[in-house]
């Protein structure tokens, strides 16, 4: 990756993610943004339709959209936009959930875009109680002018990255997640922040609000837990995934969707060579969904069961103290 990034937000009109409805997008050489763009947009297909919910974020309605192109549209001045970059996003597993999604109802190819996330790269750099978009901006002292505007988000994204990069003293994107311990992902690949993006998890579906199946972040999915815990049992974890809708497996499988590794993996592998450590990546190699999740990943999941005031910003640490974890056990 290079010094120049791009930065993006989207906003969706309902509680699915590939309903976009507008993007926000600020290209960044340099040090400098030069350049930016925004677009409303029409929701792909069957998902175009407006919730009372994500209305009252955005604000914008069915009349705004009059007119406006679809999304189908409006993909390739992005990709155009976008030139090759890493696209950098606050959660990004949203952003790249959101454009998987969005490209599958309307049955179009997905752009070969790179991703990287600021809300990770914040959580392993800073020392805050909540890693929200608006959190983080005034803690780095980076204006938020309108929060949900899709241009507004992009550009603060785009100023806490540059700022994280100094103080980080990374010259380039990839330095930065580097120093975060993390790596960034090709759209159709694996989230290697760890963010979950659960067939619909960890960051919010919907644009904020407490979207219906966040009181079930592992709703459908089956989990493989490997590893010593440190803020739990093993029991209790697995207790806590089944009342987050999840099924615990004890081996990797092609069902499998989410690889808990414990040992205090942060998203570097070097060091981690357990068997099903190596399943799991042999299986992604061959083109499976499986997503590894750290702990502390697979604690943000299970802190929407304790508090619902996160939005699809971040999540706060002040659910984890609260949780029920107490004694790390052995694999």
């Amino acid at each position: 990756m290079s010094s120049e990034f791009v930065a993006l937000d989207v906003e969706t009109a309902n509680e699915k993610r590939g309903s976009i409805c507008a993007v926000g997008l600020v290209t960044v050489r340099d040090s400098e943004i030069v350049h930016r763009y925004e677009t409303l947009c029409v929701p792909p297909g069957d998902l175009n339709y407006f919730t009372p919910r994500n209305i009252a974020v955005h604000g914008i309605t069915p009349d705004h959209i009059s007119g406006a192109p679809k999304f189908a549209e409006i993909l390739p001045t992005l990709v155009a936009y976008i030139g090759g970059r890493v696209v950098v996003a606050h959660n990004a597993s949203f952003e790249r959930s959101a454009l998987l999604r969005a490209c599958e109802t309307d049955g179009i190819s997905y752009p070969a875009v790179t991703f990287g996330c600021t809300l990770q790269w914040s959580k392993a750099l800073l020392d805050l109680e909540s890693f929200r978009l608006p959190v983080v901006a005034d803690h780095l002292g980076v204006a938020l002018n309108r929060h949900h505007d899709a241009l507004s988000d992009a550009e603060a994204c785009a100023r806490i990255c540059l700022e994280l990069m100094s103080r980080a003293d990374a010259d380039t994107v990839d330095g930065l997640a580097s120093r975060a311990g993390s790596r960034s992902a090709p759209l159709g690949g694996r989230m290697q922040e760890s963010m979950p993006a659960p067939a619909r998890p960890t960051d919010n579906p919907a644009v904020s609000g407490t979207p219906a199946h966040q009181e079930a972040p592992f709703r459908g999915s089956v989990v493989v837990i490997t590893g010593r815990l440190s803020t739990s049992s093993r029991s209790e974890a697995e207790r806590l995934v089944t009342a987050a809708g999840g099924t615990v497996a004890t081996r990797v499988t092609p069902r499998t969707r989410y690889l808990v590794i414990g040992d205090g993996y942060r998203g570097d592998l070097a060091g981690f060579h357990g068997a099903k450590v190596r399943a799991a990546l042999t299986m992604i190699e061959r083109g499976s969904g499986i997503r590894l999740l750290s702990e502390t990943d697979m604690l943000t999941m299970l802190g929407s069961l304790e508090s619902t005031a996160q939005d699809r910003n971040g999540s706060t640490r002040t659910a984890n103290p609260r949780s029920p974890f107490r004694n790390p056990s052995t694999a």
